[in-house]
């Protein structure tokens, strides 16, 4: 392989990493519509302003994270319907209530990781 082709294939990867690294910052940022989904236009809007973006890239950028945004949607709810068809009914409603507990106190609420804790010393 050259160097000319080496060096466009760093360029574009360069490229992906930096908007995937800023995309990331915009969505961990809150930048929610009201389906708790996050707002791709205000994604678009912000790597717009930061990669100096002309129009017609900014709305194929929009559109990009539009579609990506559903399909990570989908992937989510099927992934949860195929952990819950694997779990018995109890254990749904245990998962139900970690995922509700998740947002007060850390990643899982502090009553919930203690649990989890000690069923973990009680295996080891």
């Amino acid at each position: 392989m050259n160097v000319k082709k080496m060096g466009l294939m760093s360029a574009v990867g360069f490229t992906a990493l930096v908007t995937a690294s800023l995309a990331t910052n915009v969505m961990a940022d809150g930048h929610k519509n009201g389906n708790g989904m996050h707002d791709s236009s205000k994604m678009a809007d912000r790597l717009a302003h930061v990669l100096e973006l002309d129009d017609a890239t900014k709305a194929e950028v929009t559109t990009l994270l539009e579609k990506n945004s559903l399909e990570m949607k989908t992937l989510r709810e099927s992934h949860k319907t195929q952990l819950e068809a694997l779990l018995t009914p109890e254990q749904v409603e245990k998962l139900q209530k970690m995922k509700k507990h998740r947002g007060k106190h850390g990643k899982y609420g502090k009553e919930m990781k203690d649990k989890m804790k000690d069923k973990m010393e009680d295996k080891g």
